[in-house]
């Protein structure tokens, strides 16, 4: 009698796609998918199956009983539905507002949750059969989202008639471009995720918050006199 094998992913939300060892498909492997997870049956490296949330399935069950795909070799990727935070940010970004007539430095920091909206494209940016990390992800668009997030910053305040004393004003705006930005990219594009939710902080140093409410005031003098 084979011994009976239970396929099922680690609960470790860094992990974003888990890859189970190769196999031989025996009508003893059976699956446990929880319900933030799908999972990918892979039979010779070629996707067969999708499978949602189930809880000790057979394999064999689940490929309609095609005795075909008996010991060939199985792999079963793990996708998680579920994508953990990743924090970002910018700054020392140069902004020359020719409506106010003031120049300063700004920054904005923030969090960022992906979504994965084509699972099979998104496992074929990565080595096949690799565990694929919240930190692999994070090599691969941490750049494109800094880029975005400074062009993003720049042309907004450089447009605007909202002071540097009320950057803040300008927060839901800078979130909404930088996540419309995102997801035109084709880098975004060709991993088969996009951009769920955006938070978005914005901040200016307080040497030059300083140095434009000097400047202002001594334009008032000035005006006084």
């Amino acid at each position: 009698m084979s011994k009976k094998i239970l396929l099922k992913p680690y609960a470790d939300e860094n992990l974003i796609v888990q890859f189970c060892e190769p196999m031989e498909l025996t009508k003893d492997v059976s699956i446990t998918v929880p319900r933030q997870f799908k999972a990918y049956l892979y039979v010779d490296e070629k996707i067969e199956a999708v499978v949602k949330q189930c809880a000790n399935e057979r394999v064999f069950d689940l490929l309609n009983k095609d005795r075909s795909y008996l010991k060939k070799q199985l792999q079963v990727a793990f996708v998680s539905t579920v994508f953990p935070k990743i924090l970002w940010g910018v700054g020392d970004i140069q902004v020359k507002n020719s409506k106010l007539k003031q120049a300063y430095r700004v920054g904005a920091n923030g969090e960022c949750i992906f979504e994965v909206v084509n699972d099979r494209r998104f496992i074929d940016n990565f080595k096949f059969g690799t565990v694929i990390t919240l930190d692999d992800i994070k090599k691969k668009v941490l750049s494109c989202m800094q880029m975005v997030a400074s062009d993003a910053v720049a042309t907004l305040f450089a447009d605007t008639t909202v002071s540097v004393f009320e950057v803040t004003a300008k927060t839901e705006e800078v979130s909404m471009a930088i996540k419309k930005q995102l997801n035109e990219k084709e880098l975004i594009k060709d991993m088969g995720i996009e951009v769920n939710t955006l938070t978005a902080k914005i901040f200016v140093p307080e040497e030059d918050m300083l140095m434009i409410k000097n400047a202002v005031n001594s334009e008032g003098d000035s005006d006084e006199v």
